[in-house]
């Protein structure tokens, strides 16, 4: 898929818009913000770096994380659904400049983005996995660089322990793993199970039904949330699926997203109220949503927790999942813990 190139302008150090603006500063406006400043040719590979900014850089991550994922079913820890999730809110890193590497054709073939957490930042080294480990360095470098002109108090990676050449870069830099890891998992969807019933007082429904109320993510995520999840590619209304009790309040939920592309289904969020959990509500959230993946065309669904949640854990791999993946969050920083 050929991304739609409007590019933002990158200083060849830092990835940041020259003239002293800082990496995170909205990129200048005008008839020179779109232009390119930067533009660094591999001759053997036959790559051009570029920014981009703004949707052009979730347009271009999407492309990039669904290439990797049609080279390799499992590898790498994020899917195009994951960046499309976290874009439901405004986030300072939304204006950066996040450099990318573009092949002959035109497509990328790797990027070093950065995501605003709020006490952190979090850098993802996103290389497709035929491009091999000089790439890597390189991207891995260069998005180092960029986010610690921001100054951030603290930095954070998160990589496939299987990964050993992020895992020398990071040990070399300074970074040391957390305690604690994520888990991907996979089912094929001829595995799924089959067959679900909403518990006594709940009924599940998706957007398509309750869309004319406020999202139920508005609390934690802000009131532009169904508006930002609609700018995406890859958000369904009829994936975004919410269980309401006796009143009608949403008391649990859980999105689904279908890839056309990869023909992979991803779940994530899932969550339920306090007061409602140990009434199977997630069990038949989850199951309701992988049918619904499976209708849609996903020939295969994944799902991430963490390890040392019991209750995802025991959930998950009861419906189906088998764990391909575990994966560390790395950190420096004043707050960083071993």
């Amino acid at each position: 898929m050929r991304v739609k190139k409007k590019f933002c302008r990158i200083d060849n150090r830092t990835g940041v818009e020259p003239r002293n603006q800082t990496l995170g500063e909205s990129i200048a406006s005008g008839p020179e913000a779109n232009t390119i400043w930067n533009e660094r040719t591999w001759d053997d590979l036959m790559l051009t770096e570029h920014g981009l900014s703004g949707t052009e850089y979730l347009a271009g991550v999407t492309t990039l994380l669904q290439r990797a994922r049609e080279q390799h079913p499992t590898e790498g820890v994020w899917e195009a659904a994951d960046f499309q999730w976290w874009w439901r809110k405004p986030r300072s890193t939304d204006s950066w400049c996040h450099p990318f590497w573009f092949d002959a054709s035109g497509d990328p073939v790797a990027a070093a983005v950065a995501t605003d957490w709020g006490g952190s930042i979090g850098l993802d080294i996103i290389v497709v996995p035929t491009a091999g480990a000089e790439l890597v360095e390189q991207a891995w470098h260069r998005g180092l660089a960029a986010v610690r002109d921001s100054k951030p108090p603290n930095i954070g990676v998160m990589v496939d322990d299987d990964d050993s050449v992020m895992g020398l870069l990071l040990v070399s830099a300074g970074f040391v793993p957390l305690a604690g890891k994520g888990i991907s998992a996979w089912m094929r969807a001829e595995d799924r199970p089959v067959g679900s019933s909403a518990p006594d007082g709940y009924r599940l429904v998706s957007r398509t039904k309750i869309g004319d109320t406020p999202h139920h993510f508005v609390s934690r995520n802000g009131p532009d949330v169904a508006q930002r999840l609609e700018q995406t590619s890859l958000y369904q209304a009829g994936l975004d699926l919410a269980m309401l009790d006796t009143t009608g309040e949403v008391v649990a939920y859980g999105l689904f997203w279908f890839d056309p592309v990869t023909e992979v289904g991803f779940v994530e969020p899932m969550g339920t109220n306090e007061t409602h959990r140990r009434k199977g509500l997630a069990r038949h959230i989850l199951i309701s949503g992988i049918e619904l993946l499976t209708q849609a065309g996903s020939t295969r669904i994944k799902i991430n927790y963490e390890q040392n949640n019991a209750a995802s854990s025991a959930l998950y791999l009861d419906v189906g999942f088998h764990p391909a993946t575990t994966t560390a969050l790395w950190v420096n920083g004043e707050n960083r813990r071993a």
